[in-house]
């Protein structure tokens, strides 16, 4: 729709009316804050009269800023072809320009805010808010508030946002407590994709917001307002201010819909490479369908042993080793036994992530020799070898503490602290340029000291602000470096052996154009919440094909049951071994992701069950390659979870059961999922648990197809073209 279709008029002496043929917003003449806003394509109005909340708030020196904000004149334009508005104001000691552009298709805008600091001599500015008002889809029912892409919950009402309490004021005190996922809320975009929507089912009507590449992390905080919700971003675009500074917040996007929320979603993905949220094209083919297995040095006995089980790894489907940390680190307490996240049969003797030299070998994992020794008879196998990298900080007794001292994040007391938590230690500024030098240059070292295959970055995101910059820098500028770091790191690789891979503990959408595969923690999470009992498999399949939809074609995901730290779960993912239900857990984590990863002794009692399916999923193109669906699928009952990978003129229809007695789905395939077959027949072979003859079954029949299974198992059925007859 062309911009000039939109228009802008003044409605009496108390508000403004920005109107498109889609959208109206209508924003109050004295505070520039929103009254409400129709979606006029279904007449439906979204953010009732008097629902309003200011829509900006400034934590500066300690307060956040009192009274609303004087709006002094508004402006309308045309800015690079679409229609702007732009609210210029006074919020002492701030001058403020309100920027809201329209989109050319009139179903949604971007906004953001252009400061400057008037005060008379310097501030401390902590936050800058932006919020939405408060957003009724109903008169009788609100809608649900969304995250997709988000660990804690997936989706909520209005009962729930209130009972957690997910408001600024608490995330104002777990931020400032240091605590990186303030309220339940991981930060964007690091760790999460930012991304909030409000749906209403029913009417298939709704709203998303979402932010493109922030300098600094942004939480989100809920708020139940006017039987509605009020979400807002907190933006903690940390600052030292001198008089006359000016500054810009992050774009914040908001995008309406009429239509299903996948819709909304997959409109969505489209639009993430515009925003260079893009996977690399050069990822090692290799890596692509891959099995890793985790595990540490010390759990063998030494190199020694952990070589003599790779025969029995790679005979289990193994194709790549991903060792824990092996330098020398903080000596283990029975304090920090106790409190240790990770599982103890790792450590030993010490905690590997409180690195006290990245130089030196922990004295139980043996010498350089050693590990060249493990690589090379790895190799020998047809196997990859992929380490740890941990660069969070340091500890005692590192000699970067007494010759680097200025390469320490520190608070406004100028104290040194820890990172992300890690006692006892001290926190590396990543925005320090010889800080990035040291860390990219001591990565491509690691490869080539052991003829390693990559790295796995571990939590690359989330970093405390440095108060103590060096001169042109400001405090938050350590807090997203880690992304700068990671794509000169994956350069570095590359430039060392340019087969070699970057794995990243991260989920959030800024780091997919410079990793090769993101850990998705967040996935073993949800499994662990479902072998629990604590969701249900229709739960999992929402929030998987939400979580597809929010990362670009071509992003690489791995998944895996277990890893270092979940044994400090309560109860923990190591319960369930050998479990029936383990079973058909570790499918959806084999089969529903680009790549899996076993951890160290998870597959006892189970290792028939992982050789027989890893086994077929190395053989089979579709299982190891092929597209993961997740829509287009229905089915009855909560105790099953059903998924598609599709490949060319092939498609596997995965069916797991999660009930304790025998059962018989039925799905039906949406008809769009279909045309991938160009015959009105097709070949069928039913791969697991046992081979079947192949038949020739319609497409008629394959539209509502059903599937018996025993209890907690695993069925997957293959269906091809035939081949045309020359």
């Amino acid at each position: 729709m062309p911009v000039e279709t939109n228009t802008f008029c003044t409605l009496g002496t108390h508000s403004l009316l920005l109107c498109t043929p889609e959208v109206t917003l209508e924003i109050d003449k004295q505070s520039g804050e929103w009254r409400q806003i129709v979606l006029r394509a279904g007449e439906r109005e979204i953010v009732p009269a008097g629902g309003a909340v200011p829509g900006f708030d400034i934590l500066l020196d300690g307060r956040w800023l009192a009274g609303p904000p004087e709006l002094v004149q508004w402006e309308q334009r045309t800015e690079s072809g679409q229609f702007a508005l732009m609210l210029e104001m006074n919020r002492d000691p701030f001058h403020v320009r309100q920027w809201i552009l329209v989109d050319p298709d009139g179903m949604g805008f971007r906004r953001f805010l252009e400061l400057r600091y008037r005060g008379n001599s310097t501030g401390v500015l902590k936050a800058i808010e932006i919020s939405l008002p408060a957003i009724r889809m109903y008169a009788d029912d609100a809608g649900v508030l969304l995250t997709p892409n988000h660990f804690p919950f997936r989706s909520l009402d209005l009962a729930a946002v209130a009972r957690l309490a997910l408001n600024r004021d608490r995330t104002d005190a777990d931020y400032a407590a240091g605590r990186p996922a303030p309220g339940g809320i991981e930060t964007f975009p690091d760790n999460w994709n930012g991304l909030v929507g409000i749906y209403h089912e029913p009417s298939h009507t709704g709203l998303y917001t979402f932010s493109p590449p922030s300098p600094a992390p942004i939480a989100f905080a809920f708020q139940e307002r006017s039987r509605g919700f009020a979400i807002s971003a907190l933006q903690r675009l940390e600052m030292i201010l001198q008089p006359g500074q000016s500054l810009a917040t992050t774009v914040q996007h908001v995008r309406f819909f009429a239509t299903s929320w996948t819709a909304a979603l997959e409109e969505y993905q489209k639009r993430l490479p515009a925003w260079e949220f893009a996977p690399p094209h050069d990822v090692p083919s290799w890596v692509t369908g891959a099995t890793f297995y985790e595990t540490a040095i010390p759990q063998w006995g030494g190199c020694d042993g952990l070589l003599r089980a790779l025969p029995a790894l790679r005979g289990m489907g193994v194709d790549a080793l991903y060792l824990l940390p092996i330098w020398s680190a903080v000596e283990m307490t029975k304090q920090m036994r106790l409190t240790s996240r990770h599982d103890p049969s790792w450590q030993r003797r010490t905690l590997p992530h409180l690195i006290t030299d990245f130089e030196s070998l922990d004295p139980q994992i043996g010498r350089v020799e050693d590990i060249r020794q493990l690589v090379s008879a790895a190799h020998s196998l047809g196997m990859k070898v992929v380490l740890e990298y941990v660069f969070h900080g340091v500890s005692e007794p590192s000699w970067l503490l007494q010759r680097r001292p200025h390469w320490l994040v520190r608070d406004e007391q100028g104290n040194s602290r820890a990172s992300h938590g890690w006692e006892p230690g001290y926190s590396l500024d990543w925005a320090n340029p010889e800080v990035q030098d040291y860390l990219v240059a001591l990565g491509g070292r690691q490869i080539q000291m052991f003829d390693l295959d990559g790295l796995r970055v571990a939590s690359p995101f989330w970093k405390e602000s440095n108060w103590s910059p060096a001169a042109g820098r400001q405090p938050f500028e350590t807090n997203l470096a880690g992304v700068a770091i990671v794509e000169r790191l994956r350069g570095e690789v590359k430039r060392v052996k340019p087969e070699a891979v970057l794995l990243c503990e991260v989920h959030g959408p800024a780091f997919v154009r410079c990793c090769d595969v993101l850990n998705m923690d967040s996935v073993l999470a949800w499994l662990a919440r479902l072998g629990r009992d604590e969701i249900s498999p229709r739960d999992l399949h929402e929030y998987l094909r939400d979580m597809r939809l929010c990362y670009p074609e071509g992003t690489l995901l791995q998944f895996g049951l277990e890893n270092h730290t979940t044994a400090f779960w309560q109860p923990s993912p190591r319960a369930l071994r050998g479990a029936a239900i383990s079973r058909p857990l570790f499918a959806v984590a084999a089969l529903a992701g680009d790549l899996v990863s076993i951890y160290h002794g998870q597959e006892r009692g189970q290792e028939k069950f992982l050789r027989q399916l890893l086994t077929l999923r190395k053989n089979s193109q579709v299982l190891s390659q092929g597209l993961v669906l997740h829509r287009g699928l229905r089915w009855k009952g909560d105790r099953h979870l059903v998924w598609l990978r599709h490949l060319g003129g092939a498609f596997a229809l995965i069916t797991a059961s999660f009930d304790s007695l025998w059962s018989r789905v039925s799905i039906e395939i949406d008809p769009d999922l279909l045309i991938f077959f160009t015959q009105e027949s097709v070949h069928h072979r039913r791969l697991f648990p046992a081979l079947s003859e192949p038949e020739t079954v319609s497409l008629a029949q394959l539209r509502n197809w059903h599937v018996d299974l025993d209890p907690y198992t695993v069925v997957i059925d293959l269906f091809e073209e035939q081949p045309r007859s020359s």
